[in-house]
């Protein structure tokens, strides 16, 4: 599941979510809408967050995938 649907299934608004694990809502936002990918530590401290693997969460929405790739 995506970064949204994972976050949103669990009731957190994007900002509590941003306060627990150090971050700007507008950084979480960029994360939930694909444009940026966070660090691997940071991939871990949003799982932990919110129960979840770190693999169960889609982290780049193929659109953004597809851009990033340069085609």
């Amino acid at each position: 599941m995506d970064l949204y649907l994972a976050r949103a299934t669990k009731r957190i608004s994007q900002l509590q979510l941003a306060l627990k694990i150090g971050i700007s809502q507008t950084q979480l936002s960029l994360f939930e809408r694909g444009y940026r990918e966070p660090p691997e530590k940071l991939k871990q401290k949003i799982a932990d967050a919110l129960g979840i693997s770190v693999d169960d969460i889609q982290w780049t929405k193929p659109e953004h995938r597809k851009t990033a790739c340069g085609n």
